[in-house]
């Protein structure tokens, strides 16, 4: 008797590269756009979000320090489960607030890698999250390096990755 694996099984691991492939990722750095965070903490933007799209996480923002964010992304199906902690700053580029952010199991002598996201805050009860696009390929040794190439292509689409998260307040 011979065995045949089902098409659909074959087809199955190349589908998932592709869409791996095509989502992409944000844009990753080891160096932030400042040093030390030098922008305060923001209190209209602590609380509970979820994003407009995906409905299966909420993320919850709170102070930290004066200048940190920590936020909690858990889901929302199994909120007891284990959740995934970040922690994020925000720095000013011209007018625009950008958001450093790195995982939070990244310990203090951890050379960390920071994602970097600008942030629109369209009312208090929405914001907009563009991730800087994954195409970047250029590295950074200092932050003032990193900042001036941000402000020379923060204007420009291809600079930002193709999907907007467009975040919510979730008020219960």
């Amino acid at each position: 008797m011979t065995t045949t694996t089902p098409r659909r099984w074959l087809l199955a691991p190349a589908l998932l590269a592709l869409l791996t492939t095509l989502t992409g990722c944000p844009y990753e750095t080891k160096t932030p756009l400042d040093a030390k965070p030098a922008v305060a903490v923001d209190a209209s933007l602590l609380g509970r979000w979820e994003d407009r799209e995906d409905k299966d996480y909420t993320y919850t923002v709170s102070k930290e320090s004066a200048m940190l964010y920590k936020v909690v992304k858990a889901e929302n199906k199994t909120p007891k489960e284990a959740s995934d902690t970040y922690y994020a700053f925000a720095s000013k580029v011209g007018n625009e607030l950008f958001l450093n952010v790195y995982e939070g199991y990244q310990s203090e002598s951890d050379s960390k890698t920071y994602k970097l996201y600008k942030l629109v805050q369209e009312s208090k009860e929405r914001l907009r999250l563009q991730e800087v696009s994954d195409g970047v390929d250029e590295q950074f040794e200092t932050g003032a390096e990193l900042r001036a190439f941000v402000a020379k292509y923060k204007d420009l689409s291809f600079f930002y990755g193709k999907s907007d998260k467009e975040m919510l307040r979730k008020l219960k």
